[in-house]
């Protein structure tokens, strides 16, 4: 892993929840939850893989920001 970042950060970087990534051509990182926004989406439908439905079939709540926000991520 290429080091741009803080100690802050890098823990973030290596969360097993989180993914950090870097994009040189706007400078900017990104931090994604991903794991964490399947398993909640998941476990509300009744899902074995949220991969295997399509994005319309998703509540919008979890196409925002308030999933995770609610939950102080």
């Amino acid at each position: 892993m290429m080091q741009h970042f803080c100690n802050i950060m890098e823990e973030y970087a290596t969360h097993k929840n989180a993914s950090l990534e870097y994009s040189p051509e706007t400078r900017a990182y990104d931090l994604h939850v991903v794991e964490e926004w399947a398993e909640m989406v998941e476990k509300e439908l009744g899902l074995k893989s949220v991969w295997d439905i399509e994005w319309n079939e998703i509540p919008d709540k979890y196409k925002t920001d308030e999933w995770w926000k609610k939950r102080g991520l």
